[in-house]
């Protein structure tokens, strides 16, 4: 029996997260965590044949790349490469690109991540009154105003950190 020259991965996960669109072909990834991250993440991989090993090694800093050699049974290798950099923008920042709201007549249409869920969206007039206060509890809410006008509306995380603010017409 020949022996397997498979020296592939099935997945490889950063801190416990699948790498998206992840192909055993495909040899080198970019990931970014988040802001603010300092420590060396785990990085955990499964093989595609069972007689297949692998050596990760990790960076010693962050940014860095973490790699993967695999070695198949019968000797034949290739290299994962995990190249890790920490992002800029926090999760805030990026949720805030995430969220869309509309406006038509007298309702207001929230559209935003399941990560939202549990944050407010709170809407003031003009004047700065807040008009109406409305907890997040889906990926789309609605609220019905009894207003025109330019309205301001401030969209914020369960741990009321400001994620957007929006200026709509309301006609």
């Amino acid at each position: 029996v020949a022996k397997s020259n498979d020296a592939t991965l099935s997945n490889i996960s950063v801190n416990g997260v699948a790498i998206a669109n992840f192909s055993a072909s495909t040899l080198v990834y970019d990931v970014k965590l988040p802001m603010g991250t300092t420590a060396i993440p785990a990085i955990a991989a499964a093989a595609t044949h069972v007689k297949t090993s692998f050596v990760i090694t990790l960076p010693t800093a962050l940014p860095g790349a973490a790699t993967i050699k695999v070695t198949a049974e019968d000797g034949t290798t290739k290299t994962y490469t995990i190249n890790l950099t920490v992002s800029t923008t926090s999760i805030v920042e990026s949720y805030a690109n995430l969220v869309q709201l509309f406006a038509y007549r007298n309702m207001v249409t929230v559209e935003c991540m399941p990560e939202l869920i549990s944050g407010n969206i709170t809407i003031f007039d003009i004047s700065g009154k807040e008009i109406a206060r409305h907890a997040i509890k889906s990926t789309q809410e609605q609220i019905t105003l009894e207003t025109t006008g330019i309205i301001v509306v401030k969209i914020s995380d369960s741990n009321n950190k400001i994620v957007k603010v929006s200026k709509l017409n309301i006609n």
